[in-house]
């Protein structure tokens, strides 16, 4: 599968220019998707490869195009990767998506993200002990962003966003609200549970 890459502000030939020996890059890869590889040569002005070495230490030549602007995906810093927001990674493009969500699904065993007020959701296969009656008190009350992504954070939200007088009320945005069965039964279930906090 041949990825295309799109022309970005942060990945112009003149940042390119830029002392870039031992940046991480991401390339293309037909059985990983991304690989993650190290510049172990500076780019000169004119060159039409990078050199890289990969995480198993191969080395390879990179084939680049200055003229179409055809660089490797600049990769985040460790200390990014994992945010449980992606609005908060430097470089915001489909490798670093990728594997943010990956390192936050395999090694965190964390099935939601945030990207701004979008919730991203990774489908486990396999029921998890994350909706119960404790969870949703965890949530009840609380801001969105406050604690982990979470169905029951958006939610919460959506619940103070409908409590609020008529006059406040433009409507929930599409993005709030995953457009899924579980989630918009989760999401009733945190209604119900708020209406009923407020009878007592």
């Amino acid at each position: 599968m041949e990825r295309t890459q799109v022309r970005t502000l942060n990945q112009t030939e003149a940042q390119w220019n830029a002392s870039l020996e031992y940046t991480r890059v991401w390339i293309p890869d037909p059985e990983e998707v991304w690989k993650s590889a190290e510049i172990i040569r500076d780019y000169k002005e004119g060159d039409q490869t990078l050199r890289l070495k990969l995480e198993d230490e191969t080395i390879l030549e990179y084939p680049v195009d200055p003229k179409e602007n055809k660089f490797p995906f600049l990769r985040n810093p460790d200390i990014l990767v994992g945010e449980n927001d992606l609005t908060a990674l430097s470089y915001l493009h489909e490798p670093a998506v990728l594997h943010n969500l990956k390192v936050r699904f395999l090694e965190s065993n964390h099935i939601y993200t945030y990207c701004g007020i979008v919730l991203v959701a990774i489908n486990p296969y396999e029921q998890l002990p994350i909706y119960g009656q404790d969870v949703i008190y965890a949530y009840s009350g609380q801001n969105m962003g406050d604690m982990d992504p979470h169905i029951f954070a958006v939610a919460e939200e959506a619940y103070k966003q409908m409590a609020r007088p008529p006059s406040h009320l433009a409507g929930l945005s599409q993005h709030q609200i995953e457009d899924s069965v579980v989630s918009t039964g989760l999401i009733s279930v945190v209604a119900k549970n708020r209406h009923n906090q407020m009878a007592l």
